[in-house]
């Protein structure tokens, strides 16, 4: 494991922190001098503290193995497990379903109203 010695901005103590503990963020704007902000838990003063830091230091950092944070990177697709929510079913949309799943051709019903909602034309009832 690879550790960082850094410096403590609130505490000004040096401590020795895992290169995986380290968060890099990219600023949006970066310049010559200060191209991001490294984020960690001070060990000392217990504090999430961070830092701008320079090429030479975030390039260093990054290949030592801290995490890198770009906020414009595109968010994964939600995963099936995970669906995003809905709107919430109310107790009258709760009753149509059980009213439905009462039925015998509920299933074929199903069927219908999904081929219906992805036909072009819509639903022609």
């Amino acid at each position: 494991m690879t550790t960082i010695s850094i410096e403590c901005p609130r505490c000004q103590r040096v401590a020795f922190v895992p290169a995986t503990s380290l968060l890099v963020d990219l600023d949006g704007s970066p310049s010559d001098d200060s191209p991001g902000t490294v984020a960690w838990i001070c060990p000392r003063c217990a504090e999430l503290v961070t830092n701008p830091v320079g090429w030479p230091q975030l390039l260093a950092i990054v290949a030592a193995g801290a995490p890198l944070l770009d906020e414009e990177e595109d968010l994964p697709e939600p995963h099936p497990e995970a669906p995003p929510s809905g709107p919430v079913l109310t107790r009258d949309d709760e009753l149509d379903l059980h009213t439905l799943l009462a039925r015998p051709t509920w299933f074929a019903e199903l069927e219908n109203a999904i081929t219906s909602t992805n036909s072009p034309q819509g639903d022609q009832r």
